[in-house]
């Protein structure tokens, strides 16, 4: 387990510094599944996300496990989603898959809430088929995998 996670969901509105500030509040709680962190770094990619790294691997592992977090900016809440990050990821890879969602409805708009991913559920048939980033289609296939 690495001790790099990363953090996506993210409000793209406010500095830098104040973001990185707020990241390192909310993942230092013992209550967020938190602990000491070496470091945050902001990725400007499009969607927004950070880079966590946790003096402990099994700090990120609880951070990863307790997703999706509620991260509280000047009064908002954004749900973000933490997943391990791997140097060896292309973040802009696609991919597809098709998994069963019985009970895991509100899981889909958590990882996919931004314009380049999409879903779409088959009721009747009760699958979804889900199209984006790697990183937010490897997040939502484990994120799938525990609800089970």
């Amino acid at each position: 387990m690495a001790e790099t996670v990363r953090v996506s969901g993210l409000p793209a509105d406010i500095e830098d510094e104040r973001l990185k500030d707020k990241l390192f509040i909310h993942f230092l709680r013992a209550r967020n599944g938190g602990g000491e962190i070496n470091s945050v770094t902001i990725v400007k990619a499009t969607p927004i996300s950070a880079l966590i790294t946790f003096e402990d691997s099994g700090v990120a592992q609880r951070v990863i496990e307790h997703s999706p977090h509620l991260l509280e900016v000047d009064g908002k809440k954004y749900k973000v989603v933490v997943i391990e990050h791997s140097e060896s990821l292309d973040p802009d890879k696609i991919c597809y898959q098709v998994l069963n969602i019985k009970s895991i409805n509100d899981l889909l708009s958590v990882f996919f809430p931004h314009h380049r991913s999409s879903y779409i559920y088959q009721q009747l048939l009760i699958t979804a088929s889900f199209l984006g980033d790697y990183w937010h289609c490897q997040a939502f296939t484990k994120a799938t995998r525990k609800s089970r």
